[in-house]
């Protein structure tokens, strides 16, 4: 029929791709064309790029290193060359770059084309990878994905470039050994030079190949001593060879990149990212990793900075894990978090991630007794067995006493709730076979929400005890009374027995008081539990509060940039002790409005 909906994709072959680094020219043009018989209201382009390092062993034509800038994506219309639409952002998942319009969409005209051009990226291999190219309207596709091979063409005869330059680890204590490694093409000469221009690459002379021939692309140093503090590296690549003379520098290199090396700050408070790109909503310890195998793990939800459409705010949430807790966060098999569950507090638990719960800080986020877990082999599974507590967001989830914990939270009709709930897991191997019971005995102190919550395992030399502690939150989102006491439960005597009530439990009294929390997290380290957050009488200060001393800690000279625009808000501050770190992070209702999601982490001094 001739009002059926018809788009045509066609890449131009004037798209050219040759293995350089970035703002070298390379290009990708397509052109969309409606040969339908009307207009095309709210239509959609949807690119899907494959991306990673070399090291990845796939076909790709984008190299996602942290020095490199996104592509630049550029739209024409026929009936009007200076206009073209509104674009999206870059979003990274495993493997892939993906990149889409708005939304809302755009229109394209009866007979009209847009002109789609992607320029200023980096390709490593030659050889052929695929770019795909997807269409829609009003949210139904008009093509299946096209998929368009692209011919890779090494560089130029005599062009020298550095196609990659990577350092592991690249978050070290101070003067650890790191090994950088690269790759470079028609290069005759490279070197790695600190922030200085001191070499620190081959120590003596270069790495020269002999007798004017070209250097294998893929180089890998030895362990070199790295710094002592944050700086660059630039790594420096010749064509012609130089000849290192004492107190004479060598020749403007033909091509040069930088890397940052982050150190450890003992005894202070840094702030960096995780995941580049992304917030984490919730981070967990696992002491063996979910599925088999030996050593700590850090689980993470993670949260794509938002990109906003007008009034749109998108939130697309995944799951991460790492062995160090920094420069080495993979994103897990099936990653993608559940609907409604992005910011749902969460426990690790018979060898399973679990979500529970609607949302931790946001009020007009979704209220919900959804229950989802995660394992390697079987992805994300929602339990048959329905949870009975009611729909709630802001409550704080734990495990104590071998059982998942929910406390507290606001109802759907924005009570604040004093309820408390627990769930046993009858086999680990059957998410399904769970009993959930309300414990009325324990029913909080203090109706509210947004409660940091911990539980000290048993060989607490302190107490000789196991015990879960909660403390802070409010009665809602928008209070501006916090709750500033600290609360503890001891397990049963015996399983027949019922669990004593809450006990709330004074402060030391050396140095000043424990003000309110306007948000704090509470942290178990060194055999010792830790309040660490922001206080009402310290506008922007930032401490940490223990139980046998008050330690003053500044988060960093950017903490105002973290706490910017908050004033005296409630905000949900979570925290996480893995391996030597302490790392405290905000779920806050208004991410948007922090000028800077990153954690904050304390590096404990061995």
């Amino acid at each position: 029929m001739a009002d059926e909906p018809k788009v045509v994709v066609k890449m131009l072959e004037s798209s050219s791709v040759t293995a350089v680094a970035p703002m070298s020219g390379n290009k990708i043009i397509f052109e969309i064309t409606n040969h339908g018989g009307k207009d095309l209201p709210g239509l959609q382009a949807i690119l899907t790029i494959p991306c990673g390092k070399k090291q990845d062993g796939t076909n790709f034509l984008l190299s996602k290193n942290d020095v490199e800038p996104e592509p630049v994506v550029e739209t024409i219309l026929s009936s009007n060359p200076s206009k073209g639409v509104d674009i999206g952002e870059w979003k990274a998942k495993k493997g892939i770059l993906s990149w889409q319009t708005f939304s809302r969409g755009f229109l394209l005209k009866k007979l009209e084309t847009l002109t789609l051009a992607i320029s200023v990226f980096a390709t490593l291999d030659y050889g052929t990878a695929a770019i795909e190219l997807e269409i829609k309207s009003a949210g139904k596709k008009l093509n299946e994905k096209s998929s368009f091979p692209i011919d890779v063409k090494a560089p130029p005869t005599g062009v020298v470039a550095i196609l990659e330059f990577a350092v592991k680890p690249s978050y070290i204590r101070p003067q650890e050994k790191v090994v950088f490694s690269g790759c470079t093409a028609n290069a005759r000469q490279r070197a790695v030079f600190d922030k200085s221009d001191k070499k620190v690459w081959p120590v003596r002379g270069f790495d020269t190949a002999p007798e004017r021939r070209e250097l294998a692309s893929d180089f890998k140093t030895e362990t070199i001593t790295g710094p002592s503090g944050n700086t660059t590296y630039t790594l420096k690549a010749w064509r012609e060879v130089q000849t290192e003379v004492t107190g004479q520098k060598a020749e403007e290199p033909d091509d040069q990149i930088e890397l940052q090396v982050h150190v450890e700050k003992l005894g202070q408070w840094d702030s960096r990212p995780l995941v580049s790109g992304h917030y984490p909503a919730l981070l967990l310890k696992s002491d063996t990793p979910l599925g088999g195998g030996t050593g700590e793990r850090l689980y993470g939800v993670f949260i794509e900075d938002q990109a906003h459409d007008e009034d749109v705010w998108t939130r697309a949430a995944s799951l991460w894990s790492s062995e160090a807790g920094f420069d080495d966060w993979k994103m897990v098999e099936k990653p993608e978090v559940p609907d409604g569950m992005a910011e749902s507090p969460g426990v690790i638990h018979k060898g399973m991630l679990w979500l529970i719960g609607g949302s931790s800080a946001d009020p007009t986020g979704p209220r919900s007794k959804s229950v989802w877990c995660w394992h390697p082999t079987t992805g994300w599974i929602k339990p048959k067995k329905e949870a009975d507590f009611p729909p709630r967001m802001g409550h704080a989830c734990a495990v104590f006493d071998d059982k998942i914990w929910v406390l507290g939270g606001l109802s759907a009709d924005n009570y604040p709730l004093e309820d408390v709930w627990t769930c046993e897991v009858k086999n680990f191997e059957d998410p399904d076979n769970l009993e959930w019971k309300e414990q009325p005995e324990l029913k909080l102190k203090q109706a509210g929400c947004m409660f940091a919550v911990l539980a000290t395992p048993k060989a607490d030399k302190r107490f000789g005890e196991a015990r879960l502690w909660v403390y802070g939150g409010a009665n809602h989102p928008y209070s501006l009374k916090p709750f500033s006491k600290l609360w503890y439960i001891k397990p049963r005597p015996h399983q027949s027995q019922s669990y004593a009530e809450w006990t709330s439990l004074q402060f030391p009294k050396l140095g000043e008081p424990v003000p309110d929390p306007v948000g704090a997290g509470l942290l178990y380290t060194e055999g010792t539990l830790r309040i660490a957050g922001r206080f009402q009488n310290q506008k922007g200060a930032t401490n940490i509060y223990s139980l046998d001393s008050i330690i003053d800690l500044a988060w960093g000279e950017n903490s105002a940039e973290w706490w910017s625009g908050l004033q005296n808000e409630m905000l949900l501050v979570r925290s996480v002790s893995f391996r030597r770190y302490c790392i405290c992070y905000p779920v806050y209702m208004h991410m948007d409005e922090l000028t800077s999601k990153y954690p904050r982490i304390y590096v404990e001094s061995d």
